[in-house]
């Protein structure tokens, strides 16, 4: 079954206003409602998600926000070889928290 969607455009949360957020009403074993957000960008092939916003907290501005402070910190030469790191550590099958 899909659930019903409520859609608007994904300007509030900082992104190009022709993208497309759809509204999805979850809910948990325990009938609280969790709010789930897709925003979806139109392409030459049909629709395609762009971030994940659950509970209002937005999965791109998240890592967005990481990322700065890494480069604030170390330096973008360091979230590079973080990111080659744990690419290596993916393919490999390692878990690191």
């Amino acid at each position: 079954m899909i659930p019903d969607f409520e859609p608007a455009l994904c300007g509030a949360s900082g992104f190009p206003r022709r993208w497309l957020r759809v509204r999805v009403p979850g809910v948990h074993q325990n009938a609280s409602d969790t709010k789930v957000d897709y925003c979806l960008r139109k392409t030459g092939e049909g629709r395609r998600g762009i971030d994940i916003i659950i509970e209002g907290l937005s999965l791109v501005q998240n890592f967005r926000s990481q990322a700065q402070e890494i480069i604030s910190a170390e330096g973008a030469d360091a979230l590079i070889q973080k990111l080659r790191n744990k690419q290596i550590d993916l393919e490999a099958g390692v878990e690191k928290s």
